[in-house]
């Protein structure tokens, strides 16, 4: 019997973890064996020099940047991290860890940035972030701490030629949510959105959180000075913030005048906290609507139509709502046969074309499978 459409995704994480190793050299110079393995992109990590405080020795923060590999200037992303429980593991932590993310923020048209902020793996500078002791927690001015390294790393990025200083998004998890939602309350030039995957702070175990009154109230006091739109994304059963937190939070933010779209997800895992990092295939189409209602570029249902598939039917058109939320590197093959398959999550262009060409043939080895989509495009 034919398999008319079967998926895979990437590699084990310690290989995705080797081969992101190879990659360590800056955007600006990235050889061309490197660009091949993302066709289309140009992506490496980067220092982000930030201006040092009065007397302040220079600071860098660690990043990956990932954009289009043709000219003109692209909106601008910040993506950031969320804060250990364990702070020993901070030290552990790397820009790449949403390297692909931004990736797929570039596969839309955005310049992306990864940052680590001070105090976490090779980014400068000791640790602001504290909010003291549980009992006690100030949760708002740590936020204000934690915003200070995005406002950087923006005003880093509004300076290079290929970035469009005029719009600016924020992309957070967990802590990082939190701080993007503290710059939000004194936003930057072109501040265009917000996105806050699970926002928050305080969590010292599950379903504890130290003075959940004092995170609710700072959240209001963000709310009232915030005015870019926003997207909060939650899963039901996140052992970090709960549903009833984060439905409090939310009321406490838009009770304030703070504008930000809810979206509580079912449950994911046996912790719906690692949604963003583990299963973007669901938050994606959130996003998207997100990103065309603000008129902010994304891949446009007009290009990418199942419709020019050889004797495409439901399945193809099924299978290819699967494959346009699934993160990249991805590809999508057929034949006249109407035999398909797709692959996404791959760690490079190439084996994601090979996958889903394989995949397409099966045990028949159809020689008419071609590649039609290769990640948010129709192939060449």
């Amino acid at each position: 019997m034919a398999d008319q459409g079967r998926r895979r995704t990437g590699l084990p994480a310690a290989a995705r973890c080797l081969l992101a190793a190879l990659l360590l050299v800056l955007p600006a110079a990235v050889p061309a064996a490197a660009q091949a393995r993302f066709d289309g992109l140009i992506e490496g990590p980067v220092q982000v020099a930030i201006e040092p405080e009065a007397g302040a020795p220079a600071l860098a923060l660690s990043g990956y940047l990932a954009r289009p590999d043709r000219a003109g200037r692209f909106p601008m992303v910040v993506l950031t991290h969320g804060a250990p429980r364990d702070p020993a593991e901070r030290v552990t932590m790397r820009a790449e860890g949403a390297a692909r993310q931004a990736r797929d923020f570039a596969r839309r048209g955005w310049v992306a940035l990864s940052v680590l902020r001070r105090g976490y793996g090779a980014s400068g500078g000791a640790f602001v972030e504290a909010a003291g002791p549980c009992e006690d927690r100030a949760y708002a001015a740590a936020g204000r701490a934690a915003a200070v390294d995005l406002r950087e790393a923006a005003r880093w990025l509004a300076r290079q030629d290929w970035a469009d200083p005029g719009r600016l998004l924020l992309v957070g998890v967990s802590a990082g949510g939190f701080a993007a939602t503290a710059l939000a309350a004194d936003a930057p030039p072109g501040l265009v959105g917000v996105v806050s995957f699970a926002g928050g702070r305080g969590s010292r175990g599950p379903n504890d959180v130290c003075r959940p009154d004092r995170l609710v109230a700072a959240f209001a006091e963000y709310g009232r000075t915030a005015r870019a739109p926003a997207l909060w994304i939650y899963a039901e059963n996140d052992l970090f913030f709960g549903p009833d937190l984060s439905r409090a939070m939310h009321a406490a933010y838009a009770a304030a005048g703070g504008a930000a779209e809810f979206h509580l997800l079912p449950p994911f895992g046996s912790d719906g906290h690692t949604l963003y990092g583990r299963a973007p295939e669901r938050w994606w189409p959130l996003v998207d609507a997100f990103l065309r209602r603000l008129g902010l570029p994304t891949w446009s249902p007009d290009a990418l139509r199942p419709d020019g598939l050889p004797a495409a039917g439901d399945r193809h058109r099924a299978a290819f709502d699967r494959y346009l939320a699934g993160p990249g590197e991805k590809a999508f093959a057929a034949s006249p046969s109407g035999r398909f398959g797709w692959s996404t999550g791959r760690d490079s262009t190439a084996a994601a074309v090979e996958a889903a060409l394989g995949f397409c043939r099966g045990s028949g080895d159809d020689a008419g499978c071609r590649p039609y989509f290769v990640n948010l495009a129709p192939a060449p």
